[in-house]
């Protein structure tokens, strides 16, 4: 069961904790979470985890957020 979903923005040099703890919490919450990226298909963060993007920004329909 999905209580919804909350979109997670990553770009170049991410900081690792400010995606990743968010993110574990909220899908243990029932959320589903996709990385949202500007263009490429993963990016790594300050310390080099990288984070593979689930949607491009300009793939995402606004009116469907609502």
């Amino acid at each position: 069961m999905s209580n919804g979903t909350i979109a997670i923005l990553v770009g170049p040099e991410y900081e690792e904790l400010e995606v990743w703890y968010p993110k574990l919490r909220l899908e243990e919450a029932g959320y589903q979470t996709p990385l949202v990226g500007m263009g490429a298909a993963s990016y790594s963060g300050k310390w080099g985890y990288p984070a593979r993007v689930d949607v491009s920004a300009q793939d995402v329909d606004p009116a469907s957020l609502c």
